[in-house]
Protein backbone atom coordinates (compact mmCIF):
# COMPACT_ATOMS: atom_id res chain seq x y z
CA UNK A 1 0.00 0.00 0.00
CA UNK A 2 1.69 3.23 -1.06
CA UNK A 3 0.32 6.71 0.41
CA UNK A 4 0.69 9.50 -1.38
CA UNK A 5 0.37 13.06 0.54
CA UNK A 6 0.36 16.38 -1.25
CA UNK A 7 0.64 19.74 0.31
CA UNK A 8 -1.32 22.94 -0.91
CA UNK A 9 0.37 26.64 -0.05
CA UNK A 10 -2.30 28.03 2.29
CA UNK A 11 -3.18 31.66 1.78
CA UNK A 12 -4.18 33.95 4.68
CA UNK A 13 -6.01 37.07 5.10
CA UNK A 14 -3.06 39.76 5.92
CA UNK A 15 -4.43 43.44 6.61
CA UNK A 16 -2.27 46.74 6.11
CA UNK A 17 -2.97 50.15 7.28
CA UNK A 18 -1.28 52.57 5.18
CA UNK A 19 -0.16 55.97 6.34
CA UNK A 20 1.62 58.79 5.52
CA UNK A 21 4.58 60.32 7.41
CA UNK A 22 1.67 62.73 9.17
CA UNK A 23 -0.33 59.69 9.91
CA UNK A 24 -2.92 60.68 7.08
CA UNK A 25 -4.06 57.82 5.60
CA UNK A 26 -3.05 57.05 1.99
CA UNK A 27 -5.76 56.60 0.31
CA UNK A 28 -5.48 54.28 -2.92
CA UNK A 29 -2.15 52.67 -2.27
CA UNK A 30 -1.75 49.64 -3.82
CA UNK A 31 -0.53 46.14 -2.33
CA UNK A 32 0.61 43.31 -4.93
CA UNK A 33 1.93 40.17 -4.79
CA UNK A 34 4.79 40.03 -6.36
CA UNK A 35 5.00 38.75 -9.76
CA UNK A 36 1.09 38.19 -10.13
CA UNK A 37 -1.47 40.30 -10.21
CA UNK A 38 -3.24 39.68 -6.79
CA UNK A 39 -3.60 42.63 -4.78
CA UNK A 40 -5.51 45.39 -3.31
CA UNK A 41 -6.33 49.09 -2.97
CA UNK A 42 -6.73 50.99 0.60
CA UNK A 43 -10.03 51.76 1.50
CA UNK A 44 -10.33 55.99 2.64
CA UNK A 45 -9.13 55.00 6.42
CA UNK A 46 -6.27 53.50 4.31
CA UNK A 47 -6.51 50.20 5.09
CA UNK A 48 -6.77 47.00 3.11
CA UNK A 49 -7.22 43.38 2.83
CA UNK A 50 -5.23 40.52 0.68
CA UNK A 51 -5.09 36.77 1.09
CA UNK A 52 -1.51 35.57 0.20
CA UNK A 53 0.80 32.81 0.77
CA UNK A 54 3.23 33.56 4.54
CA UNK A 55 7.03 34.27 2.70
CA UNK A 56 5.46 35.78 -0.33
CA UNK A 57 6.98 39.52 -1.19
CA UNK A 58 4.47 42.32 -1.27
CA UNK A 59 4.86 45.66 -3.70
CA UNK A 60 3.37 48.59 -2.03
CA UNK A 61 3.10 51.72 -4.22
CA UNK A 62 1.32 55.34 -4.42
CA UNK A 63 2.17 58.24 -6.88
CA UNK A 64 4.40 60.60 -5.23
CA UNK A 65 5.54 57.85 -2.03
CA UNK A 66 8.65 55.67 -2.35
CA UNK A 67 7.60 52.33 -3.22
CA UNK A 68 8.30 49.32 -0.16
CA UNK A 69 8.63 45.42 -0.65
CA UNK A 70 7.97 43.34 2.65
CA UNK A 71 8.04 39.92 2.71
CA UNK A 72 4.81 38.79 4.53
CA UNK A 73 5.18 36.99 7.97
CA UNK A 74 2.37 38.31 9.92
CA UNK A 75 -1.32 39.03 9.48
CA UNK A 76 -1.16 42.27 9.75
CA UNK A 77 1.12 45.21 9.19
CA UNK A 78 1.10 49.30 9.73
CA UNK A 79 2.66 50.78 6.92
CA UNK A 80 4.24 54.27 6.83
CA UNK A 81 4.79 55.67 3.03
CA UNK A 82 7.65 58.36 2.58
CA UNK A 83 7.55 61.16 -0.19
CA UNK A 84 9.47 60.28 -3.43
CA UNK A 85 13.10 61.45 -4.65
CA UNK A 86 13.15 64.55 -7.07
CA UNK A 87 13.34 62.25 -9.48
CA UNK A 88 9.68 61.51 -9.31
CA UNK A 89 9.50 65.72 -9.61
CA UNK A 90 11.74 65.97 -12.38
CA UNK A 91 9.23 63.04 -14.23
CA UNK A 92 5.49 65.15 -13.52
CA UNK A 93 7.59 68.04 -15.12
CA UNK A 94 8.41 65.95 -18.23
CA UNK A 95 4.45 64.67 -19.27
CA UNK A 96 3.18 68.40 -18.13
CA UNK A 97 0.90 69.49 -21.20
CA UNK A 98 -0.96 72.37 -21.74
CA UNK A 99 -3.30 73.31 -24.40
Amino acid sequence: MSLFTMAFAQRVRVTFSIKDATGAPVIGASIVEKGTTNGAVADFEGNLVIWIEMGKTVVITFVGYESQELVVTQTHYDIILNEGSEDLDKEDKTFFITN
